[in-house]
């Protein structure tokens, strides 16, 4: 693996607020857990993985230190998904780049991540798409670094998005996927439906 290549950054470190309890343990096809079931899709596409956790949440500590990524647990994920993010982002300094994933999307195909890693090779920003429409995870050139660290709050970087329109790549794929989070129980099921 080449120390300039772009890796994956897994956000796990959210308060699952709007789903009730912890939707990171929570199953779509009753076998692993949804966090795990996303680790092992981007594990499937690429070993360059970190993944962000909150460092009191122990039961998706524990699952996540067996699966063979790397791991790092947030001191402040209080702070918002953008602190986690930047935080991810400076661990990873010395990478060529970052796809920002979300731990509670685990219908992403192993193909798209690796078309989206692919990408990145060559591009500054790197946005799938499914039927004409944007979805995640998103990669960030190394040229974001600085913009990436300055991110605040729980909005991400969908405005990185927006200020360098110009520079973005859409890539087309075959992946509802990229759509489909578990934010509340009703996710859940729509999740499980597609099984």
């Amino acid at each position: 693996m080449k120390k300039n290549e772009p890796g994956f950054i897994l956000l796990a470190a959210g308060k699952s607020e709007r789903f009730g309890s912890n939707k990171l343990l929570a199953s779509v096809d009753s076998t692993q857990p949804i966090v795990l079931q996303t680790a092992m899709r981007i594990l499937s596409a690429s070993k360059r993985l970190l993944v962000v956790s909150n460092q009191n949440d122990t039961a998706v500590n524990t699952l996540l230190d067996n699966v063979g990524a790397s791991r790092t647990s947030t001191p402040n994920s209080s702070l918002g998904m953008a602190h986690s993010l930047s935080y991810g982002v400076q661990q990873r300094a010395h990478w060529g780049g970052w796809i920002i994933c979300l731990a509670d999307m685990p219908a992403i195909k192993p193909s798209t991540y690796r078309d989206i890693q692919h990408s990145l090779k060559t591009q500054q920003l790197v946005v799938p798409q499914h039927q004409g429409k944007q979805g995640n995870p998103v990669g960030f050139s190394k040229s974001f670094f600085d913009e990436l660290l300055a991110l605040k709050g729980d909005r991400g970087a969908k405005s990185i998005l927006l200020d360098h329109l110009d520079q973005t790549h859409h890539i087309n794929c075959v992946d509802p996927g990229i759509f489909l989070d578990a934010d509340t129980p009703q996710d859940l099921e729509v999740l499980k439906s597609l099984e």
